[in-house]
């Protein structure tokens, strides 16, 4: 990888983080400050990918099986954490929790309009899999191939969302290992269903 493209990576992905921390940490009408977030995050990876001449890699064989096995681990994931949540809250698992804080992300987008909130979750959603797949992992794979990109690019997720706790960088990075491989086996727009999809559930089906 050549410097410049290094120096540009490591710096997205610094104002990614920072402004994601700041999200959350100051007073924000959510979820349109969130929307705003991911839109830019989107066009800031489209402008990368066409400084490194990356071009958007949709699908490729298979894509649609890959996309299956996508579906059915974010259901058992949104399943585990569903049972996972109401075993802390009830005390039969040792975990502090609080019963507020799945609803803290959640609540913002459902009570706004729900055309609005779709759309909004899409653009989150596209802008994810830009950012993280169609710009980071492709631009590693040549050097770390696909194994080194996926972990790479799934750990410069974790740390994003390790801004607003354990918990939730543990979810992010281990959702975008998900998702980059779906990519690598299926392309864009499989990661990017299979990732709606997971938010889809995250969002509106809230304990």
């Amino acid at each position: 990888m050549q410097k410049h493209s290094l120096i540009r990576l490591s710096l997205l992905h610094i104002a990614a983080g920072l402004f994601f921390y700041l999200l959350y940490h100051i007073p924000s009408p959510r979820p349109y400050t969130n929307i705003a977030y991911f839109l830019t995050l989107g066009l800031m990876s489209y402008w990368a990918m066409k400084k490194e001449g990356l071009k958007i890699n949709w699908d490729s064989a298979f894509s649609w099986k890959y996309s299956a096995l996508g579906l059915l681990l974010m259901l058992l994931i949104y399943l585990a954490t569903r049972w996972g949540y109401q075993l802390a809250l009830t005390g039969k698992i040792p975990v502090n929790i609080n019963p507020q804080q799945w609803r803290y992300f959640a609540r913002p987008w459902q009570v706004i309009n729900r055309l609005v909130s779709v759309a909004g979750i899409l653009v989150v959603v596209v802008s994810l899999e830009l950012f993280y797949r169609s710009y980071t992992l492709e631009l590693l794979r040549p050097d770390f191939k696909d194994s080194g990109a996926l972990l790479i690019s799934s750990l410069l997720s974790l740390l994003r969302g390790g801004s607003l706790g354990p918990v939730t960088g543990a979810y992010d990075g281990l959702l975008a290992l998900i998702w980059g491989w779906v990519y690598i086996k299926g392309g864009l727009l499989p990661a990017i269903i299979v990732h709606l999809v997971w938010d889809i559930l995250f969002i509106y089906l809230t304990p």
